[in-house]
């Protein structure tokens, strides 16, 4: 079984409980496994009235099967071994008993708590798709009434339209409204003949352009113009 059966009281359900010489709780690395245990060893007292046993005496192992040597199925192997010599079936020459303690402490490669570390990841990627869009979705909104407001004479339809501009600039993060407000003097950087930046006190150059056979220059870095930059600033 695992750790997985639900509340304690379903344990009551499980005839295994009553009949299995041996009980194996697998997957031990889960969280809530050592719970389970404490869950299942009580009600396996309760069913075969052995109050007086100490838990280590139970036939109840922690096990996972999914690593290798693990100290719960070695236990769980020798267990068997000697369920089975009861039946007149005794250890082989090629068989060994380990003496490891029969509920081993859960050594996981991931820890419980970071088991889902990839769908975090993914749930972290749609979180930022969804920002994404929010924001696009601001900024184009943002450039139709800048450009309504800057076309439109009339005061009365300014005065109507400036209000809702101003919301939406609110909700803009303040990053994005960063990057836009910085997108001119990007643009003016890249389309220098040369990209400057210092490192240590020294002024580095780096050509923006190659030159072909037929002496056209063609931009190394080709920027988006300004309406497509402000429709995708998030993304940029």
């Amino acid at each position: 079984m695992t750790a997985e059966y639900g509340a304690a009281t379903q344990l009551e359900k499980i005839d295994m409980l009553d009949f299995a010489d041996v009980i194996a709780i697998n997957k031990f690395d889960k969280r809530g496994s050592l719970d389970a245990l404490r869950d299942v060893r009580k009600q396996y007292r309760r069913n075969h009235n052995r109050w007086d046993v100490p838990d280590d005496e139970l036939p109840i192992l922690g096990t996972i099967a999914s690593q290798f040597n693990d100290a719960g199925m070695n236990a769980l192997f020798e267990r068997l071994m000697k369920e089975l010599g009861a039946w007149g079936v005794g250890l082989g020459p090629g068989d060994r008993e380990t003496n490891q303690a029969p509920s081993p402490t859960p050594h996981a490669i991931i820890p419980p708590d970071r088991v889902r570390y990839l769908a975090e990841i993914v749930e972290g990627s749609r979180r930022y798709d969804q920002f994404v869009l929010q924001q696009t979705t601001l900024a184009r909104q943002l450039y139709q009434l800048d450009g309504t407001l800057k076309f439109v004479k009339d005061n009365s339809i300014q005065g109507e339209l400036q209000p809702i501009y101003e919301q939406l600039e609110a909700r803009l993060h303040p990053d994005c409204r960063a990057l836009l407000q910085a997108w001119p003097t990007i643009q003016k950087r890249y389309a220098a003949e040369f990209y400057e930046f210092k490192v240590r006190d020294k002024i580095i150059r780096q050509p923006l352009f190659s030159e072909t056979l037929s002496h056209l220059k063609i931009p190394k870095v080709s920027l988006p113009k300004y309406h497509d930059w402000v429709t995708s600033c998030a993304g940029f």
